[in-house]
């Protein structure tokens, strides 16, 4: 996933993880339901796709780093 290559996880603890595999489907289907669709059916997303999908998960990361404290 373009959010693991790009180091948007390298900020935030690991404990953070499984609060963010249980959240993220939701929060992509809410936040960016067409990227999400297109990766479904098997689409090859763009760097910019990609990049909004990356932007994305640092959001959610950075709302349960902020209710963890």
């Amino acid at each position: 996933m373009a959010a693991l290559g790009g180091g948007v996880l390298d900020a935030y603890p690991p404990t953070l993880i499984g609060r963010l595999r249980a959240r993220l489907p939701a929060w992509l289907d809410a936040r960016a339901a067409a990227l999400v669709q297109a990766a479904r059916q098997g689409g090859e997303l763009d760097a910019t796709a990609q990049g909004v999908l990356a932007e994305q998960v640092a959001a959610l990361c950075r709302e349960l780093a902020g209710e963890a404290a």
